[in-house]
């Protein structure tokens, strides 16, 4: 869902994001010129690449406007919760693990993090009622 970037900037965005040119892609996306149509998707896609260069402090702050714009990729607030989890904010990661479960996204990789995170902050009656959720996922019960 990335039809609003113009194309050109986006394949050469795309081409320099997969070969792991994290830095040179986001120099590509600030070099479009502003455009409300595009803010939240290109604060989404800036969040990715800092996320990938390990700097979760700032991709955060991206994912958070693109959040706070209406962006609402499927991935969004898993990547957002994986940044948080990673910069220590422990409860604002679990709140955005909890979106991405209840949206059906990557359920058991984020009911893992909400049931390690409980235990973290030894919230355990969420440890107990999030692992429960694991195990019986599992037995099929």
């Amino acid at each position: 869902s990335h039809i609003k970037l113009n194309s050109k900037h986006f394949t050469r965005f795309y081409q320099l994001y997969k070969v792991g040119e994290y830095q040179k892609a986001i120099d590509e996306l600030l070099s479009i010129a502003k455009d409300n149509r595009i803010e939240a998707e290109r604060n989404y896609l800036i969040g990715l690449c800092l996320k990938s260069l390990q700097r979760h402090d700032e991709a955060v702050v991206f994912f958070k406007r693109s959040i706070s714009q209406g962006y609402r990729n499927v991935d969004l607030f898993y990547e957002y919760a994986q940044s948080l989890y990673a910069i220590n904010e422990l409860r604002l990661a679990k709140k955005a693990f909890q979106i991405t479960y209840d949206k059906g996204y990557k359920t058991d990789v984020s009911l893992y993090y909400i049931a390690y995170i409980s235990e973290l902050l030894e919230d355990k009656e969420s440890v107990k009622k999030n692992y429960l959720k694991i195990i019986l996922k599992y037995l099929k019960i």
